[in-house]
C-alpha cells in the first residue's frame, strides 16, 4: 500500500470518528433537551396546578366576602334601622332609641344632596358637640350639632353627602358617633 492509500484510508477513519462522535454527541444533546422537555413540563404542570388552587381560593375569599356584606347589612339593619327620608314623621335614629330624626328634605348640592331636618334627644341626660354619621348608599359624612340637646329637645341639623343622586336618597342611615353629655343642668 502506498502513501497516497494510507492517507486517504487515514482521511477516511478520521471522517468516520468525527461522523460517530457528531452522532453521540446529537444523541447526547438529545437526551439532555428530551430531560430538560420533561421537567419543563413537570414545572408546568406543578405551575398550572397551583394557578388552579389560588383561583379556587380566590372564588371561596369572593364568596366569604359577599356572606360577610351580607351579614353586615342584616346587623346593620337590626342595630341601625333604616330611615325612610321621603316621610316627615319621627325616626329611630338605632335600635335603643337614644335619638329620632325628622327629615324636612332631601336637596341636591353638588355632586350628592344636602339634607336638613331635626335631630330629637329622647335620652334624660343632656347632650352637646354631638357628632352624627349619615350614611346613604356608599356614601357619608358627619355632621355635629354644637349647641346643648336637653333632654326632650332638638337641634336643627342640615349636611351634605357627596356623590349621591337625589333619587338614591330616599332611604339611609343616621348614627349617633360622640357627644359630651351632662346630669342635672
Amino acid at each position: 500500500m502506498g502513501k497516497k492509500e494510507k492517507i486517504v484510508i487515514i482521511v477516511c477513519a478520521a471522517i468516520t470518528a468525527l461522523a460517530l462522535a457528531g452522532g453521540i454527541f446529537a444523541i447526547v444533546l438529545g437526551v439532555k433537551a428530551q430531560k430538560q422537555a420533561l421537567t419543563l413540563e413537570a414545572s408546568l404542570k406543578k405551575t398550572t396546578e397551583m394557578v388552579k388552587k389560588v383561583e379556587q381560593k380566590q372564588q371561596e375569599m369572593a364568596k366569604d366576602v359577599k356572606e360577610n356584606n351580607e351579614l353586615s347589612g342584616v346587623l346593620t339593619n337590626i342595630y341601625f334601622k333604616p330611615l325612610d327620608f321621603t316621610v316627615t314623621t319621627s325616626q329611630e335614629i338605632t335600635a335603643r332609641g337614644k335619638f329620632l330624626v325628622t327629615v324636612k328634605e332631601v336637596t341636591q348640592q353638588m355632586t350628592g344632596v344636602k339634607v336638613t331636618g331635626r335631630i330629637i334627644n329622647t335620652a334624660s341626660v343632656q347632650y352637646t358637640s354631638s357628632t352624627f354619621r349619615i350614611r346613604i348608599g356608599g356614601s357619608q359624612n358627619t355632621f355635629t350639632i354644637n349647641e346643648k340637646m336637653r333632654a326632650g329637645g332638638s337641634e336643627e341639623f342640615s349636611v351634605y353627602v357627596p356623590d349621591v343622586k337625589p333619587a338614591d336618597a330616599t332611604h339611609g342611615f343616621i348614627e349617633y358617633v360622640s357627644g359630651n353629655i351632662s346630669y342635672y343642668q
